[in-house]
């Protein structure tokens, strides 16, 4: 596929997601995901709808938190889910923002207020959050 249209850099990563604006945080699409997620020991992924007053809060409470958060092999990203529904959906994710957790590419938490998620938070919940063990995850084949 198309490396510009897959929003990935000529290093074949992730560009930073346009609406939080971090290079600290990547933007992802259906087709890069997984992918991306599975590299890390822990991610936070926040999914958003672009034009939505909260989504662009939580996203300026990400890019601070992407900047401070002190751990090793981690990573942030961001989803716009105007641009990817069916994939939100199967997701799982219901109302928006929303924010994931995922370890090694698994799904292993969730917070579905963002209100009450500041970039305070988001750090402490990245930095102590568990890394799933190989021997935890199913293989889905």
């Amino acid at each position: 596929s198309d490396r510009k249209q897959d929003g990935l850099s000529l290093s074949g990563e992730p560009m930073p997601d346009p609406l939080v604006g971090s290079e600290f945080v990547a933007g992802l699409n259906k087709n890069t995901f997984r992918p991306y997620l599975q590299k890390w020991d822990i991610a936070m992924v926040m999914f958003y709808e672009g034009s939505d007053r909260l989504s662009i809060w939580a996203g300026k409470h990400l890019k601070k938190a992407s900047g401070m958060t002190q751990r090793p092999n981690h990573t942030f990203a961001a989803i716009n889910c105007s641009q990817n529904e069916d994939f939100c959906v199967e997701q799982g994710v219901a109302n928006l923002p929303y924010f994931k957790m995922y370890s090694r590419g698994e799904d292993v938490g969730f917070s579905n207020n963002p209100r009450k998620l500041t970039f305070e938070d988001m750090k402490i919940w990245l930095e102590k959050f568990p890394v799933v063990l190989p021997c935890d995850q199913t293989i889905v084949t």
